[in-house]
C-alpha cells in the first residue's frame, strides 16, 4: 500500500521526494487542512531549546535547522524558532482577529484592510507556513536586525543560511507581493518542490475567512502572493 501511494504521487505530482503529499491531499497539504501532530513520521516539534512554542517542522527541516543553529552557537548566535507549520484554522484565527479587530478601526474600508493585512500576513490557504517547510526565527520586528546583536545575528544567516538550505523567502527588490521579512526563511530543498504545485489551487479552494471577497482575479493575486518571492527559489 505504501508502495502505491509512493508511485501515485510520482506520477500525479511529478515527484516522489517522498508520500506525504498522497497520504494528506494535495489540496489539504498546500492549504494547511491537516494537523501534523497526526503525521509523526513526516513532522517532529522544534525542541524547548529552541522554541518555548509548540512548533512542527517537517523532519528534514529541523535536522538541516539543527546543524545550522550548532554552528551559530559556536559563534554565540542562539536561533530560536518564534513560528513553523500553521494549520488553515489557525491561519484564519490570526488573519481574522486582524481583519476583525486589530486593523479594524484603522481601516474601515474592507479592501484597504484586506490589503492592509497582507503586507504581512497571509490569507488562510496560501501560507507557505502550510507546509511544515518554512520558518521565522529571531525576531517579527525588522528594525530589531539593524543594530547591536539582531544586525550581527542577520549577518551570520545571510553569509551562513544557505550552506544548509535556507533562503528568506520574502527578500528586498520583488515588485509586489508581502513586503520584505528578514525573519522569514525556507528549507529551499523541499519547498522548491511544492511551489509548483501550488499552480493546481482554485479559488473555491483558500475561501472561508472574512475578506475573501476582496480576491477578484485570483491568478494574478496568487503571482503576486506566492510567487513573487527571492528568486533564487523559483525554479
Amino acid at each position: 500500500m505504501r508502495f502505491f501511494l509512493f508511485l501515485m504521487c510520482f506520477l500525479f505530482f511529478g515527484f516522489a521526494e517522498d508520500d506525504l503529499l498522497a497520504r494528506i491531499g494535495l489540496n489539504k497539504y498546500l492549504t494547511g487542512k491537516y494537523e501534523p501532530k497526526d503525521y509523526v513520521e513526516d513532522f517532529a516539534m522544534v525542541p524547548p531549546k529552541y522554541s518555548s512554542k509548540t512548533i512542527y517542522l517537517r523532519k528534514e527541516v529541523l535536522k538541516a535547522f539543527f546543524k545550522m543553529a550548532d554552528e551559530a552557537e559556536k559563534k554565540g548566535i542562539h536561533l530560536n524558532v518564534l513560528s513553523g507549520f500553521r494549520s488553515y484554522r489557525y491561519q484564519k484565527t490570526i488573519w481574522e482577529n486582524k481583519y476583525d479587530r486589530t486593523f479594524l478601526k484603522k481601516f474601515p474600508d474592507e479592501k484597504t484592510r484586506f490589503y492592509e493585512i497582507l503586507k504581512y500576513s497571509a490569507a488562510p490557504g496560501i501560507s507557505r507556513h502550510h507546509w511544515g517547510t518554512d520558518l521565522d526565527i529571531l525576531s517579527l520586528d525588522g528594525t530589531y536586525f539593524l543594530h547591536g546583536k539582531g544586525r550581527r545575528e542577520k549577518q551570520w544567516l545571510d553569509e551562513n543560511a544557505s550552506k544548509y538550505g535556507f533562503y528568506l523567502v520574502y527578500s528586498p527588490g520583488r515588485k509586489s507581493g508581502y513586503n520584505n521579512e528578514a525573519w522569514h526563511y525556507t528549507y529551499k530543498p523541499l519547498s522548491e518542490e511544492i511551489l509548483p504545485l501550488v499552480r493546481r489551487l482554485k479559488k473555491e479552494d483558500v475561501l472561508g475567512f472574512h475578506g475573501d471577497e476582496n480576491i477578484k482575479d485570483f491568478n494574478d493575486f496568487m503571482e503576486a502572493y506566492m510567487f513573487d518571492i527571492n528568486p533564487v527559489l523559483l525554479r
